[in-house]
């Protein structure tokens, strides 16, 4: 694949970093975004070549003024990874209604929002090609994680559909489905519970836990040319978790 320009939503995130790591490596430029203001500097030394944005995806005009900024520059995107989420480990019952707009409002529309206010960049790219990161928890069920499995499942929708959508115009769309990898959603996940409890889910796992590497080089072999015939799939990056 030739040198391109990649935009990378979430950046910060153990997957969204694994990700920029694996793109950066391969010669491509990268504009970066992140939520919390401290994760400035980490991106700073980790990618002191790449172009760094702090962005809220919640935030309707932010990433529409964003869009609106590559636009005006006629920036050529040769593929955005959206790697921003939040997670929600509760029983249903015990769920509130602003816990589950927040998970839906940043894993779902957020990525409506972002390709939508980035759609002219994408469209000025080289074989563009988009990636978003969903979860196994999308595809098979566990206790605690309705709202979330529910989150990650309408990605999946959202990607079959736009790969539908979005063939005429030459521009793919993928998603990745993780299994476990080591992340402060998992450390968080793994603190209510026991040893017992996480060697029972390590076991579920046929190749064990895998690693944010694992996940970001994934990530880009569906946004190279390699994958060129590879539209509106989700691909399980899960040590054969939904192999079972």
């Amino acid at each position: 694949m030739s040198s391109g320009t990649f935009l990378l939503i979430g950046s910060s995130s153990v997957l969204g970093a694994a990700a920029a790591r694996c793109i950066s490596q391969s010669g491509h430029s990268l504009i970066l975004t992140y939520h919390r203001e401290f994760k400035h500097h980490f991106l700073t030394h980790a990618f002191p070549k790449a172009e760094l944005h702090r962005l809220d995806v919640r935030d309707e005009q932010s990433v529409a003024s964003f869009g609106s900024m590559l636009a005006k520059r006629e920036c050529a995107l040769d593929g955005i990874v959206y790697a921003a989420g939040v997670g929600l480990l509760r029983p249903m019952n015990l769920s509130t209604s602003d816990q589950t707009r927040e998970v839906v409002d940043v894993n779902v529309n957020g990525v409506l929002r972002v390709l939508r206010g980035c759609w002219p960049s994408l469209q000025r790219g080289h074989s563009a090609s988009v990636v978003v990161v969903s979860s196994i928890m999308g595809l098979v069920g566990a206790p605690g994680m309705s709202t979330y499995g529910m989150a990650k499942a309408a990605l999946m929708g959202l990607v079959r559909c736009l790969a539908i959508e979005w063939a005429p115009r030459g521009v793919r769309i993928n998603a990745v489905a993780p299994g476990i990898v080591p992340s402060p959603l998992v450390d968080e996940m793994f603190k209510h519970m026991s040893s017992d409890q996480v060697e029972i889910i390590r076991q579920r796992h046929p190749l064990g836990f895998g690693q944010a590497e694992d996940v970001g080089n994934a990530i880009m072999f569906l946004l190279s040319r390699n994958a060129r015939w590879i539209t509106g799939v989700t691909l399980p990056v899960d040590g054969g978790y939904t192999a079972q």
